[in-house]
């Protein structure tokens, strides 16, 4: 499969299992001064920053140093609500990612972790 493919494949599959989940899809693929952020939902007042990683079986994931993963995506959020959210209006964030091991055509595990750089 090639990998354009499989990464709007995974984004999707994010997508769909976020909202059989319950939680509010705010928007795709955001673009701010310091990059994209893949998705953004909503878990009850809770706004989520959703990263997803996709790989085949048999494969490692790419890997940052943890640090320089979180300051990049804190940027990339601060930037969000200084574009969306109103001044003065607090708001809860979380920093979640979910990883697909895609195994087969027409199979895929997929693992939510709430809280990932907490």
């Amino acid at each position: 499969m090639k990998k354009e493919s499989l990464t709007k494949r995974a984004h999707a599959a994010a997508i769909a299992y976020l909202e059989r989940a319950g939680m509010g899809v705010v928007a795709e693929h955001y673009k701010t001064q310091d990059g994209i952020i893949p998705i953004i939902a909503t878990d009850e007042n809770i706004l989520v920053r959703v990263d997803v990683t996709v790989r085949q079986e048999g494969t490692k994931l790419p890997t940052l140093p943890q640090a320089a993963r979180l300051a990049a995506r804190r940027l990339q959020m601060a930037d969000y609500i200084e574009d969306i959210v109103p001044d003065g209006v607090d708001i809860a964030l979380r920093y979640d990612t979910i990883d697909i091991m895609v195994v087969a055509e027409d199979r895929a595990l997929l693992r939510h972790h709430k809280a990932a750089y907490a």
